[in-house]
């Protein structure tokens, strides 16, 4: 599968602008990045300042599959998915605490 070069300036304006038009048109007030770390951390940033100025209540998901305190420091990402943590809660309770 390609991968977008979210440094690039016309990338990334492009597909911001393709998240306003969902936000604009379609009032969508949540969205998640896929392989998050993938994307460049001035991506998420840019994303979430300018979705977050058409609507402040916006949830903004980030899938990270490794630790993601960076991604979660209040200018990238409302919430991550975390499948490791996830993974571990589920095997306390259903295996016990081994």
């Amino acid at each position: 599968m390609p991968k977008f070069n979210t440094n690039n300036e016309v990338v990334k304006a492009y597909l911001i602008s393709v998240c306003e038009y969902w936000v604009k048109t379609y009032k969508v007030d949540g969205i998640r990045l896929d392989v998050a770390n993938e994307v460049s951390h001035s991506f998420c940033k840019e994303l979430r300042r300018k979705l977050k100025a058409l609507n402040s209540e916006i949830y903004i998901l980030g899938e990270i599959w490794n630790d993601a305190i960076n991604w979660l420091r209040g200018d990238e990402f409302d919430a991550v998915m975390s499948y490791p943590l996830g993974e571990n809660i589920t095997n306390f309770w259903t295996r016990g605490n081994k």
